[in-house]
């Protein structure tokens, strides 16, 4: 981590920096027909309250663009690379980085054994699951290798990047659909969540999909673009996404997933509320629900749910409200707090009243309930001091924790199916 005063002379170093000068980052573009990293989520200043100055970077792999207005210096949270973002698009410092002691969760990787305390988030059991619902692709001869897809849904062009997991395993997998954040790539959203190690060792497909426009984000309700504003169609294009892995690869469609980083998160609360028919949990971090909770999302069944916040997140405000989302312009929404937004989902699936600590360790705390109707389950973690991160991520955007959010997600999601 640089210390202040050297952030400060590279901040004005950068300054001096002529437009047009960039420098690879962690999310840079990958395979045919890929995203760039992107830009920082940045030009956000002034105090971060405990998580220091408020500046930050979703996504975004490269500096292009040089130094736009307002530095953004420190970081939000414990060791988080969240702040650091400057001016339009200007990346400073990443800061933070993988944490060392991420627990592992049941069949996860990575990190050491969890204390007593800091077990696996979940507690759905695999064994109990439906039976597989074999995918189209189960059928074909041919060998899919992961790569950057094209597609063409209602009549525009986008992209998805597929992991196809190096450990073969009989039958149908799963697939998890990982939604980047905005500002945010494909490319970026893989890095940051190191994902596809675990994918190999437990033998799941990743689908990481594509936003569009500048800056690249997902039409999840509210909130963040032009998108928000307009109809288009994110939801089928990620139906899309599923049915092409599905038609190509040997997927248990019983076993489909959605996880999301910050605008990610709230696209997967919309796609909980308006597709769980092809869904069978869901995940997100730092996200919000920007879509209404009220009688209008309607699951089809039971939604099993694990909201992942840190409470110094200084973008989306873990206790609600505005927050500090740059959006070229636009009002920026207001955001219900975590808690509300989990207690919704508590009501939806008829969990109980009480909950219990499934994690409990260092600045992480995870509260479950369960379980609920249907086997369901909800699970709240609140990283104390935690900024706009993904907790034990790698890179931009992650923050060291011994809450290691990628294998401590696959553990919850891996024991529910459709019904």
């Amino acid at each position: 981590m640089i210390g202040l005063p050297n952030k400060l002379f590279f901040l004005s170093a950068l300054v001096l920096l002529p437009l047009g000068c960039s420098s690879e980052g962690p999310g840079s573009s990958k395979g045919q027909g890929g995203s760039s990293g992107g830009e920082a989520e940045g030009g956000v200043t002034g105090g971060g309250g405990s998580s220091g100055a408020s500046g930050a970077a979703e996504g975004g792999s490269s500096a292009v663009g040089g130094v736009g207005g307002g530095s953004a210096v420190g970081g939000a949270g414990n060791g988080s690379a969240v702040g650091g973002a400057i001016g339009a698009g200007g990346l400073v410092e990443s800061g933070g980085g993988n944490g060392s002691g991420g627990t592992s969760g049941a069949g996860g990787s990575g990190g050491e054994p969890p204390s007593s305390g800091g077990a696996s988030t979940g507690v759905a059991d695999a064994s109990t699951a439906a039976p597989a619902r074999p995918s189209p692709g189960c059928s074909a001869n041919d060998s899919v290798a992961s790569a950057t897809i094209n597609l063409t849904v209602g009549g525009t062009a986008r992209t998805y990047d597929l992991h196809v997991p190096s450990a073969g395993g009989a039958g149908p997998r799963p697939l998890v659909v990982n939604l980047h954040g905005y500002f945010g790539s494909s490319a970026q959203q893989e890095g940051l969540t190191s994902m596809n190690a675990l994918a190999d060792s437990e033998s799941f497909f990743v689908a990481y999909p594509q936003g569009l426009g500048s800056p690249a984000d997902w039409n999840a309700g509210a909130c963040c673009s032009a998108a928000s504003e307009g109809d288009r169609d994110d939801v089928g294009f990620l139906n899309a996404v599923i049915d092409d892995v599905a038609a190509k690869s040997c997927v248990d469609l019983a076993r489909v997933y959605s996880i999301g980083f910050s605008n990610g998160g709230m696209m997967t609360y919309r796609l909980a509320c308006q597709d769980s028919q092809r869904f069978a949990a869901a995940a997100s971090v730092s996200g919000s629900a920007v879509v209404p909770l009220d009688d209008t999302c309607t699951p089809t069944h039971p939604m099993p749910l694990m909201h992942i916040h840190g409470n110094a997140d200084p973008l989306v405000p873990y206790a609600g409200g505005s927050g500090g989302l740059p959006l070229s312009g636009r009002p920026t929404p207001v955001f219900p707090a975590a808690a509300d937004e989990v207690a919704a989902f508590r009501t939806k699936n008829g969990c109980p009243s009480a909950s219990t600590a499934s994690f409990d360790q260092g600045n992480a705390h995870c509260d479950h309930w369960g379980p609920c109707r249907d086997a369901s389950e909800v699970v709240f973690c609140t990283i104390d001091q935690g900024g706009h991160a993904w907790p034990g991520g790698t890179g931009l955007l992650s923050e060291t924790s011994p809450f290691d959010a990628t294998t401590q997600i696959w553990s919850f999601l891996k024991g529910h199916s459709l019904p």
